[in-house]
């Protein structure tokens, strides 16, 4: 079965328009941010600003061991760049605010935590959890409209 699809070229890959070693791409110097850069998307993040030339990279994420993963295969793979961890769910604003007051000023700020609770049917029946379920959207309203919570 195919798809209708608004594109005509799927990538998987980086090419050559998104090259983050591309000069008008430069990060050099920067000072990012990254929400969820323990893992997938947020760890690619974090090595493209580095291939980019960011100076510094702090990542945030709930869990220490992926985070500090980055932190290892990123500053192997770009000596030159530093990365540093906070341990912090973006839905407790005070850990949040302490890994901001730590970093200090920053020039890019990436929004890429996410959560997603375990499958169930969301249902009056009791089969899922209705809190675990809406955290999914509370993390995504915290870190789009950080004042609304």
């Amino acid at each position: 079965m195919t798809y209708p699809s608004p594109v005509q070229t799927f990538h998987r890959d980086t090419y050559a328009a998104i090259n983050p070693t591309r000069p008008e791409l430069s990060a050099k110097g920067k000072r990012i941010v990254v929400t969820g850069g323990g893992y997938g998307i947020g760890r690619e993040i974090v090595n493209a600003f580095a291939q980019a030339g960011a100076s510094t990279i702090a990542i945030m994420g709930r869990n220490e061991k992926p985070l500090q993963e980055t932190k290892k295969i990123v500053e192997e793979a770009f000596p030159t760049t530093k990365v540093e961890v906070y341990i912090a769910d973006v839905t407790d604003p005070e850990p949040v605010e302490k890994a901001a007051q730590s970093f200090g000023q920053w020039d890019v700020l990436i929004l890429n935590a996410g959560y997603l609770p375990g499958k169930a049917v969301v249902t009056g029946n009791g089969q899922a959890n209705l809190k675990e379920w809406w955290k999914g959207f509370e993390v995504c309203d915290l870190l789009i409209f950080p004042d609304c919570g």
